[in-house]
């Protein structure tokens, strides 16, 4: 160990008894003085154990000699799968520990696609707890040294058949006087008139015993056994929802509650929660239940000319909606609404139900009072075609020279943001032949977030030369050379505005983007960042210098010279080569898909989305993937039908701040109409 180490554990009273950070050394020790702390930020080649670095962390926060504030944070040059797997089970496990009802969420599978972990749980109550937590989650993986992964979750529906030794388990029986009560009550349905106070669903977090909710059925079912017959209700009281069992000995009395008991209906109901080792969630065994008044506020539309919905979902697109195809019919109907467009995500189960909703709705109605549904669905398109080389002309990886550049800006929208820095190097065959690099004055102040990211002060720009100039030598020093960008769209895009800004020809030149490039070769790598193509083709590389344009510049034109041996090793020595060797069916599977939304205009276009969802979900469905559809598909298939931009998960809403306004357009000319949705839909990305 270091002496800067030791120091550093001394001054927090840590022992490293078993020398597991005998290999480590210190980064770089931040002060942030706005928190009043010292961030120590530390690197090591390989993962380290966690309960090791959890016992770092605790010592840390009793801060430096017991006074001064500290945190800190890991880094690491090595890091495998399997050390991924096993700090996102510690960290599960930690939750467990201080949550022992959630003990199910051990079992839970986790996968990794890119920087998305996919954690497979067995409940909705576990995936609703992994999602709300997920943030935290991803915070605390990147203090470990696991930075920019997103967490979500899926349910695993597979079931455990075997109901009768759960049945035969349970000891619970309606009590002989209900029999009686019912007849003396009409809204008692089993039981006795239930007093006490009421405990919210999203309260109930463990065994309970007497505990009394107040919810409505959104599912039913009834099983009838030789010994006994269970209900099992479904409900929800709009803050979480919960299984609820009945266990009724007597045929005629399960016939009578089961009839009594309706979907959408407000039920009081009295019984102790326990975990339900069938179901493998908490679950309340019911004693008493009672019919109570809706507790549904009614909805009302107040607009002279009512609105046409035209991306609304039924229960059949899991995690965005629970409302059955003919409630939501039958709500829209209660609106004064017209008409309603149904997108379920990826399919049309919906369909048949919402055709007889419809059917039942209109019979007996005049044309003008008639209602109608729009039928279509959302779908996760991908691009086949492949972000590897812009504007492409004929050029030999290695035997032609290229421009390998990178700026450095006051944001990230081109049409209103400018360059701060331009950097970038001539190579030829893995030699650097010659360098550019020059600060600009923007002539206004340069963001905080931007001074902390790239180091680049309002002090060391005042006085430089303008974006103008700049530009101008940049690109005469460049002449008719190819170039290489690492994320080239947003390079380009800033090169194209300042060209647009300042009168100069339009910026054409063939630009090589080597995160598109490393995507290609390289899909199974967690990402693709600058620093991940540096450490994984063995490039030296300091992350101090990081974010700036010389630096940045250098390190891609190394790794694009790497790649460019891999090709050219693989005979593909040219950009155009490179395009004739694409496998298409490889960069649809492992690209990331954006939402749109497809409405039928008439019966030829029910049968193209029907073509559609077909091939989404056979011939593009990967294993543990999601159904995808290729944009070219769409394009062949696209006849009468309406495509919308759907929501926050769309190319537009994804890529546009970084494009100028003909980019924008250019997007936008591939659908028929652009959704702007209500400023609450994004409510989750402020402050983020």
């Amino acid at each position: 160990m270091n002496d800067e180490l030791k120091r550093f554990f001394d001054s927090i009273k840590f022992s490293d008894e078993d020398g597991t950070f005998k290999d480590t050394k210190v980064l770089k020790v931040i002060l942030k003085k706005k928190e009043e702390l010292f961030e120590v930020n530390l690197i090591n080649d390989d993962v380290l154990a966690y309960d090791a670095v959890s016992s770092l962390f605790k010592c840390a926060k009793k801060g430096i000699n017991g006074d001064k504030k500290c945190v800190v944070k890991m880094h690491y040059n090595n890091i495998k799968d399997n050390d991924l797997h096993k700090y996102i089970k510690s960290l599960i496990k930690n939750y467990v520990d201080k949550h022992p009802s959630l003990v199910g969420l051990l079992e839970s599978n986790i996968s990794v696609d890119d920087e998305i972990i996919t954690i497979e749980v067995g409940t909705k109550n576990e995936e609703e707890i992994i999602l709300k937590e997920s943030k935290k989650f991803a915070k605390t993986l990147s203090e470990y040294g696991f930075e920019d992964y997103t967490i979500t979750s899926s349910i695993n529906e597979e079931k455990n058949e075997d109901i009768k030794k759960e049945i035969n388990e349970e000891k619970e029986s309606i009590d002989t006087k209900s029999k009686e009560k019912l007849k003396e009550n009409e809204n008692l349905i089993v039981g006795n008139h239930i007093e006490g106070d009421v405990t919210t669903i999203s309260n109930i977090i463990g065994d309970m015993k007497n505990v009394v909710v107040e919810a409505y059925i959104f599912g039913k079912e009834g099983k009838e056994f030789e010994k006994t017959n269970l209900i099992t209700l479904k409900i929800s009281d709009k803050t979480n929802s919960i299984l609820a069992k009945l266990f009724v000995r007597e045929k005629d009395d399960f016939y009578k509650i089961d009839k009594q008991l309706k979907e959408g209906k407000w039920y009081r109901i009295h019984g102790k929660v326990e975990y339900d080792n069938f179901s493998k969630d908490y679950c309340i065994t019911m004693r008493n239940i009672e019919a109570i008044d809706s507790k549904d506020e009614e909805a009302h539309d107040t607009a002279e000319v009512k609105r046409v919905e035209l991306h609304a979902h039924t229960m059949m697109s899991a995690m965005d909606s629970v409302i059955d195809a003919k409630e939501l019919v039958k709500y829209a109907t209660k609106l004064g609404h017209k008409a309603v467009g149904v997108v379920d995500h990826n399919g049309c189960q919906a369909f048949p139900d919402l055709y007889h909703a419809v059917c039942d709705y209109n019979k007996g109605k005049e044309d003008a009072d008639k209602f109608k549904c729009l039928y279509g669905a959302e779908m996760n398109i991908v691009n086949d075609d492949v972000d590897l080389i812009f504007n492409n002309k004929e050029y030999n990886f290695l035997t032609d020279t290229f421009v390998v550049f990178d700026t450095e800006t006051t944001g990230f929208y081109a049409g209103y943001d400018q360059m701060i820095e331009i950097g970038a190097v001539k190579i030829q065959n893995g030699e650097i032949l010659d360098r550019f690099d020059e600060l600009i004055d923007p002539k206004r102040p340069i963001p905080t977030k931007i001074t902390e990211l790239t180091f680049i002060t309002d002090e060391m720009v005042k006085g430089k030369d303008s974006e103008e100039d700049v530009t101008k030598r940049f690109l005469e020093w460049a002449g008719d050379l190819p170039m290489v960008a690492h994320n080239a769209k947003f390079d380009i895009s800033f090169m194209k505005a300042a060209c647009n800004k300042y009168g100069f020809e339009e910026f054409d030149k063939t630009v090589v983007d080597t995160m598109g490039l490393a995507r290609y070769m390289h899909p199974e790598w967690p990402n693709h960042k600058l620093q991940t193509l540096t450490k994984r083709l063995d490039i030296p590389w300091d992350e101090d210098k990081h974010h700036r344009a010389d630096y940045d510049a250098e390190g891609t034109a190394l790794a694009f010279h790497k790649m460019a041996q891999a090709l050219d090793d693989q005979n593909i020595d040219t950009t155009i080569k490179l395009y004739e060797n694409v496998d298409i069916e490889k960069l649809i599977r492992f690209s990331y898909p954006f939402h749109a939304t497809m409405l039928c205009k008439n019966r030829e276009g029910l049968k193209n989305l029907f073509r559609i969802i077909s091939i989404a979900n056979t011939k593009y469905l990967y294993k543990n993937d999601q159904p995808k559809i290729p944009r070219k598909e769409v394009m062949n298939l696209r006849g009468n039908l309406l495509i919308g931009s759907s929501c926050i998960n769309n190319e537009i809403f994804d890529k546009a701040i970084g494009m100028d306004d003909e980019e924008i357009v250019n997007m936008m000319n591939f659908y028929d109409y652009i959704e702007v949705q209500p400023i609450s839909c994004f409510e989750h990305l402020i402050g983020h």
